[in-house]
């Protein structure tokens, strides 16, 4: 626990890019959205995540609180995001499910 501790403080302070390395695709079921997250995969211009288990969890524990826009739950996005993009040099092509679209939408843009 305390090494978890440490590393989550140790993501909180480390300074990073405005986040244009970073593309959100946001999409509703059977728009395609998988479809063009694999083209841009086979670019080998980005790294690719789709649907990540990590942001849906967060998305599901937010929607339970009621208060998306805390400075905790900001932190918290924050700082899954850091984990999920290593590396600032780096592109990274993230495709949330749409329950997360709806859930996290207007808080993700804001970190």
């Amino acid at each position: 626990s305390s090494g978890i501790n440490a590393e989550y403080g140790q993501l909180k302070r480390r300074k990073v890019t405005d986040g244009s390395n970073i593309v959100l695709l946001y999409g509703v079921p059977r728009s395609g959205s998988t479809l063009f997250g694999n083209i841009v995969h086979k670019t080998n211009q980005f790294h690719t995540l789709s649907e990540p288990p990590p942001l849906f969890r967060l998305s599901e524990e937010i929607a339970a609180q009621g208060d998306s826009v805390s400075s905790e739950n900001m932190d918290l996005i924050r700082t899954l995001f850091l984990l999920l993009c290593k590396r600032d040099e780096e592109r990274y092509f993230i495709k949330p499910s749409p329950m997360i679209c709806g859930q996290l939408l207007h808080i993700v843009h804001k970190v």
